[in-house]
């Protein structure tokens, strides 16, 4: 019994790991498309972002935090970075839920 139990275990965090690789891999191929995008572009297709602010640099951080609730473990945060022209230049995201 503890060997069949220890096996489904394994199976069971092999497919979550490879599911994980495989939604990092879409999400980031996502992201990669709006480099270079212009702010209204963004927002046009995204919708209203959950936060934004700026930084010292000029540059503004656009953010996406999609959480079901407050104490969720399934998230999805997104930024993403403009330059001073309103121009997306890179991104950067963190999460178990990014399925874009």
């Amino acid at each position: 019994m503890k060997t069949i139990l220890l096996l489904f275990t394994l199976i069971f965090s092999n497919q979550a790991f490879s599911q994980a690789l495989q939604t990092g891999k879409k999400i980031e191929e996502t992201l990669k498309t709006w480099v270079g995008s212009t702010e209204a572009q963004l927002i046009q297709s995204w919708g209203t972002p959950t936060s934004s602010h700026k930084l010292l640099n000029g540059d503004t951080v656009l953010q996406y935090d999609d959480r079901t609730n407050v104490t969720s473990v399934w998230y999805c945060k997104i930024d993403f970075i403009l330059d001073n022209k309103g121009i997306v230049k890179s991104w950067r995201w963190e999460g178990n839920n990014c399925d874009r």
